[in-house]
């Protein structure tokens, strides 16, 4: 996964501050538009950068190049030594029990330039390393260095006396972090431990489903379906976007129903409702399997997929930033014709080139 990850981000050679979405496996449902990930996205930053400053003065933050513009999401913690810092509990949760969450590779978003320099890390510790380590825990290992790098410098700026691991992490805005009380703290500070890595902690980018799905459950706002033991509003970011259903024909589509009338996958445990489902490569879940037909796009697909297909080149999404900053979003594919498939290489093969058989073609480009 890492290598032909980091060669794809080679490939691809966007522009440094490019934002890029990798998905980990084949099978991912965007069930929200593209704006509300966008937007949720920033937001996710802005507060992270925001507990950044908080937790060390402005000046050790600016000298010691702590950021945050890479966003991984997160799933239960596991138990293991790999989760002594990256296990964090989600600060938007509305239930004091909500069990902590730790960096998961199912998705990842963030500008190219620094997906690019963490992939290049995951690939040089995958090429030292002497055990079989699989890719879950080379990007925990790489989160744990970062966060351990960043307490080092904060004990190193303010003149107060050291605390308890679990203070320390309150301190940096992690709290509830699992940590292990015998960390060596004195590393070396060099910024190549900064790759500005954030855990969606809520669950409000994507989901990761591997294999459990009992903290996942299906609402519909207007049937007043709610979360478990608590009734729950549609998320105002998702009310205000455009109708599920709008297209730029409007033909053959229900352009009058809501967000609030269609069923929507959510977080039992965080209560978010995710803009991205994915699941797993080579570990099936029955959600995968039976879930398919439940989602709102599922019995308009073919006429979704078809009103697509002649849009001129609009922006896939536009948004504002908490600074007031507009940020508009381009599709990098500009074809009119997309019945096909884009090669690693960048060249886009029409389906009547890949597939044998015309009926074999005609049906995928009606998928």
């Amino acid at each position: 996964m890492v290598h032909k990850t980091r060669t794809q981000l080679s490939t691809l050679n966007p522009h440094d501050d490019h934002t890029v979405l990798l998905l980990d496996g084949p099978y991912s449902w965007f069930q929200l538009r593209p704006e509300v990930l966008l937007s949720r996205y920033h937001s996710i930053l802005e507060k992270a950068n925001e507990r950044l400053v908080k937790g060390f003065d402005r000046r050790a933050v600016t000298e010691g190049g702590m950021k945050q513009s890479v966003v991984f999401s997160g799933q239960r913690c596991r138990s293991g030594p790999s989760d002594q810092v990256s296990c964090v509990r989600s600060s938007v949760s509305k239930r004091s029990d909500t069990n902590p969450h730790s960096l998961d590779i199912g998705s990842i978003i963030g500008p190219a330039k620094d997906l690019r320099a963490i992939f290049d890390r995951a690939a040089a510790k995958l090429e030292h390393s002497t055990n079989a380590v699989d890719a879950q825990s080379v990007f925990d290992d790489i989160f744990n260095q970062q966060q351990i790098r960043r307490e080092a410098i904060r004990q190193q700026s303010w003149s107060v006396p050291k605390r308890t691991w679990s203070s320390l992490a309150e301190m940096v805005g992690l709290g509830g972090t699992v940590l292990d009380s015998n960390i060596d703290s004195n590393i070396d500070v060099d910024e190549t431990y900064e790759f500005g890595i954030s855990v969606d902690a809520a669950n409000e980018l994507g989901l990761s489903v591997n294999g459990n799905v009992d903290n996942i459950e299906w609402i519909q706002h207007s049937s007043a379906s709610g979360l478990r033991d608590s009734p729950s509003s549609l998320p105002t970011d998702i009310a205000e976007s455009m109708p599920p259903f709008w297209t730029t024909s409007g033909y053959g589509v229900p352009l009058e129903t809501r967000w609030e009338d269609v069923n929507l996958l959510a977080d039992t445990d965080t209560e978010a409702i995710p803009a991205i489902i994915s699941f797993s490569a080579g570990n099936v879940s029955t959600l995968q399997t039976t879930g398919w037909n439940k989602l709102w796009m599922h019995s308009h697909a073919q006429k979704l997929y078809e009103a697509q297909i002649p849009v001129p080149r609009l922006p896939l999404a536009s948004i504002v930033d908490g600074g007031g900053v507009e940020h508009i979003f381009w599709n990098p594919d500009t074809r009119l014709e997309r019945d096909g498939a884009k090669t690693f290489a960048g060249e886009w093969v029409a389906w009547q080139d890949i597939c044998r058989g015309e009926s074999t073609w005609r049906a995928l480009g009606k998928l």
